[in-house]
């Protein structure tokens, strides 16, 4: 089983990691919806319930959110569907509660649930790297040591998307500071 379940993650960390490197908010929600079926699956294979249900609670609101951001993407809808499923979240939690480190993984969504109420994709993907220690951790408590080695790996990848986006966005800024300093655009 334990095979299964570090077969499942190694799906789940490729999709995800691959979320990260996405341009579009659209693109990183659909490759997040992959990557939390095979995330859920490795959950059930551990009998890590919690885990589990909040895991299908947040792929829902990942498909929520994609269906927001393709045809009503306002602040409003954004923000009463990144609440309803916080709440959700922590219903499904309290029902599943096992021991304390059940709220690991409820922490994780809530950050990711967080991020996706904005429309700042480097926001998005600097929550989601905040969230992963929280996934790491509750790994650890599950006695899932192999994932928690790939849930490292998704920590890498992240950090490289995110550095990748600032830099890109620092230089964007530099190249649009110097085009205003030049004296052939001013009228």
């Amino acid at each position: 089983m334990i095979k299964l379940a570090f077969a499942f993650m190694l799906v789940n960390a490729v999709f995800y990691a691959l979320s990260f490197f996405a341009k579009s908010k659209v693109v990183l929600l659909l490759l997040q919806i992959v990557s939390n079926i095979f995330f859920g699956l490795q959950y059930l294979v551990l009998k890590a319930y919690t885990g589990a249900i909040v895991i299908a609670v947040d792929t829902v609101r990942i498909l929520a959110f994609f269906f927001v951001e393709k045809f009503k993407n306002t602040n409003l809808t954004r923000t009463v569907v990144g609440l309803f499923f916080i709440i959700a979240c922590i219903i499904s939690a309290a029902l599943t509660w096992d021991r304390w480190f059940s709220i690991l993984p409820l922490l994780a969504t809530t950050l990711a649930i967080v991020s996706l109420m904005t429309n700042n994709l480097l926001l998005i993907k600097i929550f989601g790297l905040i969230s992963c220690p929280f996934q790491m951790i509750y790994m650890i408590f599950i006695k899932s040591y192999f994932n928690l080695i790939v849930e490292i790996f998704i920590i890498i990848m992240e950090t490289i998307a995110v550095t990748i986006d600032i830099v890109k966005m620092k230089k964007q800024k530099r190249q649009s500071a110097l085009q205003n300093l030049n004296p052939k655009n001013q009228t």
